[in-house]
């Protein structure tokens, strides 16, 4: 890594941050990470293992403040990827104000047809999530009638680093937005992106409610050969556990056994 250009590249971001008016405490965490960051590159190639070792190098505790202001100036200046939408480095013009006025119209157009359906806060993520989508390739001087799929899936994935960047929400908002307005006189050109989008999957987060102990217990007792519970209730534990079914999954699965 260039550790001079990268050093440009801080100063840059730290001065967006002061002419944007964050607070001088913000803008402060920002630059002291920073010169952690340039001594650490000063002696090592990249930031990789920059965690490790950081209380014995720094004297300070890793703080969840700290790892997440090292991941929002990495991204920054390695990827110029902005950080999240808790703190946005956005320019001032937001990506609908960006559009060709026909794209805008469309998208104007699509959420007006929605009505009440929507909080205003939910139509304005809907509108700044397309928006962000067509200006990405629009960018790069493609029209909508001839975009590659090439660029479509590059918004959504990151080839290099096999990284997902936009999930299941995004892109769902997304093939609505295109499906809507490709029925539209003028919109046909949104009906040949919208097979070239990926459909992500939507992800499930599932929360241990057992402790190692008391899981550890659960299938030895089930699985065990003194087990009272029944073939039937020893099957519904059993299932729960190990796939992470949840009670009305498993009892739909009983009754159409039953044949109910």
């Amino acid at each position: 890594m260039d550790t001079v250009n990268y050093q440009a590249k801080v100063q840059a971001l730290l001065g967006y941050l002061s002419e944007h008016n964050y607070s001088d405490s913000y803008v402060s965490i920002f630059r002291n990470e920073s010169v952690r960051m340039l001594d650490y590159l000063s002696g090592h190639d990249s930031l990789d293992g920059y965690f490790q070792g950081y209380t014995e190098r720094c004297g300070l505790k890793q703080t969840p403040q700290k790892r997440s202001v090292f991941r929002l100036i990495r991204s920054y200046i390695e990827c110029g990827r902005l950080p999240s939408r808790r703190h946005p480095l956005r320019g001032t013009m937001p990506c609908h104000e960006m559009l060709p006025e026909d794209i805008r119209g469309h998208l104007d157009s699509y959420l007006s047809s929605c009505g009440d359906r929507w909080a205003p806060p939910t139509a304005k993520k809907i509108r700044q999530t397309v928006s962000a989508f067509l200006l990405h390739f629009l960018q790069s001087g493609t029209s909508p009638d001839r975009v590659p799929e090439g660029e479509v899936w590059s918004y959504f994935y990151d080839s290099g680093e096999d990284r997902v960047l936009r999930g299941h929400n995004s892109s769902y908002n997304i093939r609505r937005f295109l499906s809507w307005a490709g029925s539209r006189p003028g919109g046909e050109h949104y009906l040949r992106i919208l097979p070239m989008e990926p459909r992500m999957k939507q992800v499930h987060k599932l929360f241990d409610c057992l402790s190692e102990e008391e899981d550890a217990r659960l299938v030895s007792y089930v699985l065990g050969d003194g087990c009272g519970l029944s073939l039937r209730d020893r099957a519904i534990v059993t299932v729960a556990r190990f796939c992470g079914l949840r009670a009305c999954d498993i009892a739909t699965i009983i009754d159409r056994m039953a044949g109910r």
